[in-house]
């Protein structure tokens, strides 16, 4: 009973198959056997043919070739790589952080600093008889080095300063303007005092702060969970550090003629770090 069920089922099924296609004018079986039609009906849409005069166009597979047996050839590295100009053979700490902290920073940092006192001098119309502010005096260049090198708290620190230019002519990162010319020279003198061999590394680095900070980023994975994030361009056998920049969030500029409009960030990423030694 269930194998006679079974067969008129299928029956059915091949019938109306046989009814659809012959409406639509798909094909016609071309035989006065109604069978052998419904058969091939079938079989065509079983298989998924399309049934009609015209010919079936195949498309060919390409092939691709064995890269298995594809053998690289390094690239030679030319060039004279490490210390440059007056960092040479130069090993004594304090001639190093002169190297890289030169008088020209510490003009930059000695002038901004007066010029920013005088304006919130000036600005008070009324100074707290015990105010630091009464005691105020221009600092000199010494007195700079010695806050800076020996990382004193101590009244300078309140007027410290390194840009007093107006934010309507500024043209760089706006999250920046405070101490971009200090981040600028630095950037510039690392590249100038070393050339980095052919093996290099960019990452990100995480460096610790807990201020108040508008692009201070946190990653739970790091040890220092909160701090400023920044990409950074490395020698890998000295970790020299060779080109850097600081991560203000989305609307961070990488600024290179390598870089288009449709470039990906990583690619910005990578050549705006590699730029200054092409």
């Amino acid at each position: 009973m269930a194998s006679s069920s079974k067969r008129l089922f299928e029956a059915e099924i091949e019938q109306a198959l046989l009814e659809e296609l012959t409406d639509s004018d798909v094909c016609s079986s071309g035989s006065d056997d109604e069978s052998s039609g419904t058969d091939d009906a079938t079989v065509d849409v079983v298989i998924g043919r399309e049934c009609s005069d015209e010919k079936t166009t195949w498309c060919e597979v390409p092939v691709h070739p064995d890269m298995t047996k594809c053998a690289g050839q390094r690239e030679q590295f030319v060039g004279n790589c490490g210390p440059q100009n007056e960092a040479q053979n130069e090993t004594n700490c304090a001639k190093a952080f002169k190297v890289l902290f030169t008088d020209e920073l510490t003009d930059i940092t000695v002038r901004e600093t007066n010029t920013y006192a005088e304006q919130k001098i000036r600005a008070r119309s009324l100074i707290p008889f015990l105010s630091r502010m009464r005691d105020w005096k221009p600092v000199t260049a010494d007195e700079t080095c010695v806050v800076i090198a020996l990382l004193m708290l101590v009244a300078v620190c309140n007027f410290m300063h390194f840009n007093n230019e107006r934010i309507g002519t500024y043209q760089e990162p706006s999250k920046l303007f405070q101490i971009y010319p200090v981040l600028s020279y630095l950037n510039k003198k690392y590249q100038s005092l070393y050339l980095p061999g052919q093996n290099i590394a960019i990452d990100e680095s995480l460096t610790l702060w807990r201020g108040i900070l508008s692009f201070r980023r946190y990653i739970p994975l790091r040890a220092s969970k909160f701090g400023i994030k920044s990409y950074e361009l490395c020698e890998s056998s000295s970790r020299y550090l060779c080109s850097f920049i600081i991560y203000t969030g989305k609307d961070t500029v990488f600024r290179t003629a390598f870089v288009s409009d449709d470039a990906n960030k990583a690619a910005a990423i990578v050549l705006s770090l590699v730029e200054p030694f092409h």
